[in-house]
């Protein structure tokens, strides 16, 4: 499952990528046998490029509703939380020299903050939901919403769609359990997430799983969570903690290169902020295709 809590880590992929190349029969035979992952969003970058565009960039939303990025462009899609793509239009520039005290009002691509050469900002102007804070989303350096579709609706799953979900989490009698389930409206693949806790509630393991209408685990990715996975400080999530956090889905968003649909998902860590998309392949390949920024300095301020 993609965490939103946990340290990530990637120097073994180059490993992983040679095992998968020995056993891509393998894959092709049982898409379910494997828990493979795509961790640098190879997979989803390919998509973008097939629809012949570059893959999605890191930009900021202000309460204002203004969006900033590091790049010009003359329209933008983006991809924010629980509303179909909307397009910006190119509005102002944001000069270098003003940036960093820009970055620390508003605290927005927090890496700046650290730079000794800032890049500068663009400005667009877009209609957003209003929000208390800034906040990370996608932009495509292109304005193509008749190709893309997003949405989703939080749906209920029955016992007969549940059941394996459990069962592929190794669930047990006396063990918390919580799952959440995403739907694009009219798309017949859903994703749900599911979390198992202890019997004190502390989480110990989570899962994210595409299913069918029928509950047909299509794609699946399982991790154990354990006080050694976490960053330095952070206690165990327990169950009522994420009742309260709710569904992790932001957004699905749907492109024609693409078998299923992607989930957007907030992946931040204690020390930084991120957004990612998340997908599986059509023979069950977990991708991940994250932007993350370091935001101590945004709110500390920089040694310099």
């Amino acid at each position: 499952m993609i965490k939103t809590h946990h340290k990530r880590y990637t120097g073994y992929f180059a490993v992983i990528a040679i095992f998968c190349l020995a056993v891509s029969y393998a894959i092709q035979a049982h898409p379910q046998a494997l828990d493979d992952k795509d961790d640098d969003g190879a997979f989803i970058q390919n998509a973008f490029t097939r629809m012949k565009l570059k893959p999605p960039e890191l930009a900021w939303v202000l309460p204002s509703g203004e969006l900033v990025t590091e790049f010009s462009a003359k329209e933008l899609t983006i991809f924010s939380a629980k509303i179909s793509p909307v397009a910006a239009s190119n509005a102002d520039v944001i000069p270098a020299q003003s940036v960093k005290a820009y970055v620390m009002k508003n605290k927005v691509d927090c890496d700046q903050a650290a730079e000794k050469e800032p890049s500068p900002l663009y400005r667009y102007t877009a209609t957003m939901p209003s929000s208390k804070q800034a906040e990370q989303v996608l932009v495509l350096e292109r304005h193509t919403q008749s190709q893309i579709t997003g949405g989703f609706t939080d749906v209920k799953l029955n016992v007969k769609q549940t059941d394996p979900v459990w069962f592929a989490m190794d669930a047990h009698s006396g063990q918390k359990r919580l799952i959440y389930t995403a739907k694009q409206p009219g798309n017949s693949f859903s994703y749900s997430f599911a979390m198992l806790f202890t019997k004190k509630g502390d989480l110990m393991r989570e899962g994210t799983f595409l299913q069918d209408r029928t509950g047909k685990i299509l794609g699946k990715e399982i991790d154990d969570v354990g006080e050694d996975d976490l960053c330095d400080g952070c206690g165990l999530p327990t169950y009522e903690w994420e009742v309260a956090r709710g569904n992790p889905a932001l957004n699905l968003i749907t492109i024609p290169t693409l078998p299923y649909p992607m989930v957007l998902m907030d992946s931040s860590t204690v020390e930084g902020r991120a957004i990612e998309l998340f997908t599986f392949s059509a023979t069950g390949q977990s991708s991940h295709y994250r932007k993350y920024e370091y935001m101590v300095t945004c709110i500390l301020g920089s040694k310099e």
